[in-house]
């Protein structure tokens, strides 16, 4: 019998080179397999929801494992091991089973991500009104790796924007954007031509050229990957919460509180419900 584990992991993503498994380099992926073999647990794939890039973070990253067992049992003391077993910057915080088949990438509902910056003076109003025009369905070749490439024939540009918000959280900005999926680079892209377009350096016109493939953003430069975070990934399913984990996720947020925009932001304004995070007093 198979049993699918399927975790939900923090990682500070600054000591990583992305989340996807590469020779030779630390990866998310990497270290998670690095600790299943070394405690010779008995597994076949692994599969994330997603990937995310050298720099950035995840709060709510899923990961799928395979494991070979005839219980439940086996799955619960897998992550026990896994728990204890990981680096202090990847933190297995929320678990599954299922007996069903399932994909962490192709069964999301959505996935969501933030980007936190330091501020003194912005034009959240301003922001706000660009951001809303990204929901919906666009053509996101030019907010993306592809931008000055062809996208790949097996691949299409278009993605679904569900939600994005500009908002203030005492003196940080956060840009917080749902999609279906994103492309390489998508949120870093389109952060910096919000701040254009609110300097008045970038118009709407803009956009919707950009929209229609035309990569008019030579000064669209890309955003630093540190401020940028896996907020939450969506399924149908709920997961068990570890508690003493989620101690271990704030003492560690508390730990870079004072070098981090980002894990000041968590430490400070994030909670849980259900294994789901959500954002406090955000206006």
């Amino acid at each position: 019998m198979v049993n699918l584990l399927i975790i939900k992991v923090f990682y500070d993503g600054t000591l990583f080179h992305g989340s996807q498994r590469q020779p030779s380099l630390r990866t998310v992926e990497g270290e998670i397999i690095r600790v299943l073999n070394r405690l010779n647990i008995n597994y076949g794939k692994l599969v994330a929801s997603g990937r995310t890039d050298k720099g950035v973070h995840a709060l709510s990253q899923v990961f799928m494992i395979e494991l070979r067992g005839n219980s439940e049992d086996v799955a619960e003391d897998v992550v026990y091991k896994l728990s204890t077993e990981l680096p202090e910057d990847i933190v297995l915080w929320a678990y599954r089973v299922v007996s069903f088949e399932f994909n962490p990438r192709f069964n999301a509902n959505y996935r969501r991500y933030l980007y936190v910056k330091h501020v003194r003076e912005f034009n959240v109003e301003k922001a706000r009104e660009i951001a809303r025009k990204f929901i919906g369905r666009h053509n996101f070749k030019c907010f993306s790796s592809f931008l000055y490439s062809n996208v790949p024939e097996f691949m299409e540009a278009e993605r679904t924007v569900i939600a994005f918000n500009v908002f203030k959280m005492g003196n940080m900005v956060v840009y917080d954007i749902s999609a279906n999926s994103f492309l390489r680079q998508m949120v870093r892209r389109i952060i910096p031509f919000i701040e254009l377009y609110v300097r008045g350096k970038r118009s709407r016109e803009d956009l919707d050229l950009a929209f229609k493939g035309i990569c008019d953003v030579a000064d669209v430069k890309l955003a630093r990957p540190e401020n940028l975070i896996l907020f939450d990934v969506d399924y149908f399913i709920s997961f068990k919460v570890i508690p003493e984990n989620m101690k271990r996720l704030r003492k560690y947020w508390l730990r870079k509180y004072s070098t981090h925009v980002v894990f000041r932001f968590l430490h400070d304004f994030v909670d849980f419900r259900y294994g789901k995070p959500f954002i406090k007093l955000a206006s």
